[in-house]
């Protein structure tokens, strides 16, 4: 039973650049609190975009109606969309709040005005994330001081974790207590049983999406290592993306392509993701950049170890006792040692996880106070 606080009546435009059945971090996150604020009585409408031209211009889902415009240019992350802004600039009277999600498209700055153009009371969460492009990693801060004006003028500032809230502090200039932190909910997966899973001893699993910054190579590169001491090992790379090829040949180069699958599970396969996660001995994420990543709170509420890259908002989890860690520069061998500790280590206590029933009434409490 959701136990969200009634919100009849609310009319939300909850905004990003992407959402399902897109997958990632910040579509799961759109989800999950929004099916729930549409269960507690409010009037959500997902503003987002399609650069596929494949997905239909308006649908309702779980609960909540979702409307998609055009996006600019198709094939880059920095897109703009026109027809999502000229709607959101001529919705006085239709929301009654505007949250952004989501600071690394021009979505973020352009809906932020048009919004505020509007008379909405605006929210931002900034939702930040990696790339695997060095120039624009390093471009990253600069982008965001140059767009610091039109964050500023959100009604309210949301940061998914404290390394987050820290980071823009000093891009903004205004202190941290101006940013609220609200984290990631989780709930458990749920759990095919029918589901067939690949046999390990120990079964590691690394998860995201397949570009380089995401580290799945540091595990790949641990395998050998690793089976010199554990033989029945096996590795399952889980997600999709560019990096794919380059992962398939380094696995082919260190000769444990029988030892690694690589497969992706879409939004209608939950439970297959589910039966794998709580099957594993390790869940890995040797991430160079996370701010709180779902994929980790799953494999934790699962009851499955997690080893990450000790960095970013990763440290955080650490700190929390949730996960184990081990540095980006780590070699090989050490990778692999530490991956084989975490499969035998057993925790005495399981961790206390946020919900997303959690993560939407602490939402839902900011965007009555923006309102109001």
């Amino acid at each position: 039973m959701i136990a969200v606080e009634n919100v009849s009546g609310m009319r939300i435009a909850m905004i990003s650049a992407r959402a399902l059945p897109m997958m990632g971090g910040v579509e799961t996150h759109v989800h999950e609190v929004t099916r729930r604020m549409s269960s507690a009585g409010a009037e959500v409408t997902v503003l987002t975009t399609d650069t596929t031209s494949e997905l239909p211009s308006e649908e309702t889902t779980s609960g909540y109606r979702v409307r998609r415009w055009p996006a600019y240019p198709r094939s880059r992350d920095y897109y703009l969309s026109p027809g999502l802004i000229r709607h959101l600039s001529r919705s006085s009277g239709d929301y009654d709040v505007a949250h952004v999600q989501g600071v690394h498209t021009l979505i973020a700055p352009t809906a932020l005005t048009a919004a505020r153009g509007a008379g909405l009371p605006t929210l931002l969460t900034f939702h930040t994330g990696g790339n695997s492009s060095g120039v624009r990693e390093s471009l990253r801060s600069v982008q965001w001081k140059l767009i610091s004006r039109h964050l500023r003028g959100a009604s309210a500032l949301i940061a998914v974790c404290e390394y987050e809230r820290r980071t823009f502090s000093k891009i903004l200039g205004i202190p941290e207590s101006d940013i609220r932190v609200i984290r990631n909910g989780c709930d458990p997966l749920p759990v095919d049983p029918t589901a067939e899973v690949a046999d390990g001893d120990p079964l590691v699993v690394s998860v995201g999406r397949l570009e380089r910054y995401k580290g799945h190579h540091r595990v790949l590169r641990a395998m050998p290592e690793l089976l010199s001491r554990r033989p029945g090992a096996h590795l399952v790379l889980v997600g999709s993306g560019p990096y794919e090829d380059s992962l398939r040949a380094m696995s082919a180069e260190l000769g444990v392509s029988d030892k690694v699958t690589i497969r992706s599970f879409g939004p209608d396969e939950r439970g297959h993701l589910g039966k794998l996660m709580s099957s594993a001995d390790v869940m890995c994420l040797l991430s160079e950049y996370e701010a709180h990543p779902i994929a980790v709170m799953e494999a934790v509420a699962a009851g499955t170890k997690a080893l990450v890259a000790d960095t970013s908002g990763l440290t955080e989890l650490v700190h929390a006792g949730l996960v184990s860690s081990i540095g980006l520069e780590a070699p090989p061998a050490a990778v692999a040692e530490t991956i084989e500790a975490v499969s035998d280590f057993d925790p005495v206590v399981r961790p206390d996880i946020p919900s997303w029933d959690d993560c939407t009434n602490n939402l839902l409490r900011a965007y009555r106070e923006v309102v109001a």
